[in-house]
């Protein structure tokens, strides 16, 4: 994929184009995310599992990182089979947006518990016609002719939650910073980098998929820049939520 001289990010992101650095970066990421998803499960657990934001949190990761599989498998070298990784992405899509949603209500609960209860009913319809919508394009519409049903899902379901994400992530700093301890102030900072790059990243994957043939758009998802820009959203929120996490094991905050 051709990386415009003036773009920073992508021109860093250009860096781990190589295939045999994406396949180890892509094993090493998923393991870490993984691993940090058990590690925020055993949290809750331990904590007489009543901290929902650490169970989502912990849930999300595994969605998340579903989408490093097609990374993997083609700079491994594996043959790609195009029937094979629509019936994956049809199940792929939806889980990776419920992580993000989880993610979002996580925050939303921190951020303000009272108004995440009066808004919970919509996102779970939201949850819904996510699930129907990806049903229907990579099940019920057959093999993918066209840009637009990956941009129009985008466009209506990655990008609003991270801007939902990042709204929530701005109120919440500014109703508690006075309270935070630096190690808080430090993750909140960390997520709210890792969602920024998230709408960003939004946008250059609609670039990239208009770039590619409509039956090859999922190379664009695997493409070395962008996936780049997937690793730093999944690391920077990792890392900061397991930062912000403790301030709330013991708090009325994380019900």
């Amino acid at each position: 994929m051709h990386i415009t001289d003036g773009n920073f990010l992508l021109s860093a992101a250009s860096l781990f184009g190589g295939k045999d650095t994406l396949l180890w970066l892509s094993i090493i990421v998923v393991s870490f995310g993984l691993l940090g998803g058990l590690f925020l499960l055993y949290k809750y657990f331990s904590h007489g599992r009543n901290k929902r934001p650490i169970l989502y949190f912990s849930i999300a990761m595994i969605g998340l990182y579903l989408f490093a599989i097609p990374t993997i498998v083609e700079n491994a070298g594996i043959s790609i089979v195009l029937t094979k990784f629509n019936a994956f992405f049809a199940l792929a899509f939806p889980l990776n947006f419920y992580a993000r949603l989880l993610i979002g209500s996580a925050i939303f609960i921190l951020a303000n518990p009272a108004l995440y209860k009066k808004w919970r009913h919509y996102l779970f319809v939201w949850a819904f016609v996510a699930a129907a919508y990806y049903v229907y394009i990579f099940w019920g519409s057959g093999q993918i002719s066209s840009h637009w049903p990956i941009v129009f899902s985008i466009s209506i379901f990655y990008l609003p939650v991270h801007v939902l994400t990042l709204a929530l992530l701005l109120y919440w700093l500014r109703k508690d910073r006075q309270t935070m301890g630096v190690k808080a102030l430090i993750g909140i900072f960390m997520l709210s980098a890792g969602v920024a790059i998230a709408v960003w990243r939004s946008f250059l994957v609609i670039q990239a998929l208009l770039a590619y043939p409509p039956y090859f758009w999922f190379l664009a998802y695997s493409s070395g820049p962008l996936f780049a820009t997937e690793i730093a959203y999944a690391l920077l929120l990792l890392v900061g939520f397991h930062l912000i996490h403790k301030r709330y094991l013991d708090g009325p905050e994380a019900v």
